[in-house]
């Protein structure tokens, strides 16, 4: 199994280690690029050899971009909710955490919460 240490470190990132990961490993090293949607990972792998990073991105986007209506509606359901109960719960990723506490999620109040909590469930 590849290391995510190895991938994310600065000093030993290359785009040749990503290009030479299995298939298995790429869909794990990059399967949360876009939270709980390895699906992602897995459509983007066949677009290997990445000439950079950027180009790895645009494939990202490009494949997102891509989708029906449908198909990025489902990615934004499967993504958790702002200050929702995963997060109130402690069950959010590591990643998450760390974006919605930089947003200013982890210090609102009762009503913004309950505010928040009505968006989430309203379509």
């Amino acid at each position: 199994m590849a290391s995510h240490a190895s991938l994310t470190s600065p000093t030993t990132f290359r785009i040749s280690h990503v290009n030479s990961l299995s298939d298995e490993d790429f869909i794990t090293t990059f399967g949360n690029v876009i939270e709980h949607c390895s699906l992602v990972a897995a459509a983007v792998v066949s677009s290997r050899p990445f000439h950079s990073l950027q180009h790895l991105h645009a494939e990202i986007c490009s494949f997102i971009d891509e989708l029906p209506v449908k198909g990025r509606e489902g990615i934004l359901r499967s993504h958790p909710d702002l200050a929702g109960r995963a997060a109130v719960a402690g069950q959010l990723t590591q990643e998450s955490s760390q974006e919605q506490k930089s947003a200013g999620l982890g210090n609102l109040t009762q009503q913004e919460r309950s505010n928040l909590d009505l968006m989430n469930t309203s379509e």
